[in-house]
């Protein structure tokens, strides 16, 4: 086998996607494969602010020593801006051949979601795309969904779907924009509002707020549309109805932040 030092972060390949750890979690590193594998080394390479953040301590496991790894992750800074960290793998044969591989792991950005990223990180986080989509999704706005419905009728369909993970608050912030297509003096209506959501114990989400209509920020419109954010099980929908009479295009933008909670 050619020698390798693929690894996962609490058992997410490294190069796939930034893993999310809370503050003041343990942290699990492991190599996926040992073969031909004589030594191993484990460092943390970069931060996303390596001014005010200390780096998490590595201790090797295993056999060979370093075939499994573990810290924790630091205590909460108290700037929202969360914490990342670039860590590097690195293997030798006894050959002195060797392998280099590296990952991201932190706690999200409370405002964006989005796990910062570390400094000297290039194609870490994901193997082609690198730093792209998280920064993307920054300037983005973080979306977190984006969905469309066509209808020619007023049966309500899902326009929008969101899982709510346990352990969490989620806050979403909801648009939608109905409008009639390929009509003159085209009607058209704009919705905006937040709900919140709380899980815990890995019971059913509570919401903050009964189902309830969104609240008109923009219209143009005698029609009776409708959007509405309700619960499918553990997930957050948004259930749109468009107009009886003319063909509509509902469009569904949703911004997730999430908080997490203490058990």
């Amino acid at each position: 086998m050619t020698l390798s030092a693929a690894f996962t972060i609490d058992g997410t390949t490294a190069g796939t996607e930034a893993v999310e750890v809370a503050y003041g979690a343990a942290f699990a590193l492991a190599l996926s494969s040992t073969s031909d594998v004589s030594s191993i080394q484990w460092t943390i390479e970069g931060s996303s602010d390596s001014s005010t953040l200390t780096n998490p301590t590595i201790t090797p496991a295993g056999s060979p020593l370093g075939a499994t790894a573990s810290g924790t992750q630091v205590a909460d800074p108290g700037t929202g801006e969360g914490a990342s960290f670039l860590v590097k793998c690195q293997v030798q044969d006894s050959d002195g051949n060797t392998s280099t591989q590296y990952g991201v792991f932190g706690t999200p950005n409370l405002a964006s979601g989005l796990v910062p990223c570390a400094t000297g990180e290039q194609l870490a986080r994901h193997s082609t795309d690198g730093w792209g989509p998280t920064v993307n999704g920054a300037l983005n706005d973080n979306v977190g969904v984006y969905a469309e419905h066509d209808s020619t009728d007023a049966t309500p369909a899902v326009c929008g779907t969101v899982d709510l993970a346990d352990e969490t608050f989620t806050v979403l912030n909801v648009r939608v924009v109905t409008t009639e297509t390929g009509a003159v003096n085209t009607d058209f209506l704009v919705r905006e509002w937040s709900c919140g959501y709380s899980r815990q114990g890995g019971a059913a989400p509570n919401k903050d707020v009964a189902d309830s209509d969104g609240g008109v920020y923009l219209h143009r419109d005698d029609a009776t549309w409708s959007a509405v954010v309700g619960l499918n099980a553990n997930a957050a929908e948004i259930t749109v109805t468009n107009d009886a009479a003319n063909a509509c295009t509902s469009r569904t933008q949703i911004w997730t932040t999430e908080f997490p909670l203490d058990s």
